[in-house]
């Protein structure tokens, strides 16, 4: 067996605290045609995965110009992700939710978009972004254990996708003020 990519669900807790949470893994390779285990080729293998995931979203709106603007922060455990598509899905209705458009992040996770509403009423807005796995090479720097000569040789960064919990700009038509 050369790869082997495996996924199970329901079986962990998320845990309370945040950061980047390490999982380690040994493999002990066997010498080729003995069929015996060759304790000196054990290697590390290790990933990890950054939580919690925040996806910042926040909502101002000016009906004087019919503006809107969103803005906010998108995190990994902690640490900012840079240039990072973050879509956003807009409607008039949670149930209407449609992409829209996408801006990135900068280097320090932050991001925003404005526009105008149109039809110029109550909207809903929502934001979504994904990673894939990564190459996580500060990863190995120190060795977890004596018990793999061969040392660590791999670290990942786990890949993810949320969204954010959906906000409304409620639109509240003002009275016509009647001319003298």
């Amino acid at each position: 067996m050369l790869d082997v990519r495996f996924t199970v669900n329901g079986i962990f807790k998320t845990p309370v605290g945040g950061g980047l949470l390490k999982w380690d893994t040994l493999f002990t390779p066997y010498t080729p045609k003995t069929g015996k285990a060759n304790p000196a080729g054990t290697f590390e293998a290790r990933a990890f995965v950054p939580l919690p995931i925040i996806l910042g979203l926040h909502k101002s709106y000016i009906l004087r110009t019919n503006t809107w603007q969103l803005n906010g922060k998108v995190t990994e455990g902690g640490a900012p992700v840079p240039n990072l598509t973050v879509r956003i899905a807009r409607g008039t209705s949670l149930k209407r939710l449609t992409q829209q458009s996408s801006t990135k992040t900068d280097a320090n996770g932050n991001w925003k978009t404005a526009g105008h509403l149109s039809p110029k009423r109550t909207t809903y807005f929502q934001i979504s972004g994904s990673v894939p796995e990564r190459d996580y090479p500060a990863g190995c720097a120190q060795p977890a254990t004596q018990v793999a000569p061969a040392g660590c040789v791999s670290a990942k960064l786990s890949a993810w996708s949320s969204k954010s919990a959906p906000t409304v700009i409620k639109v509240v038509p003002q009275p016509h003020k009647k001319k003298k």
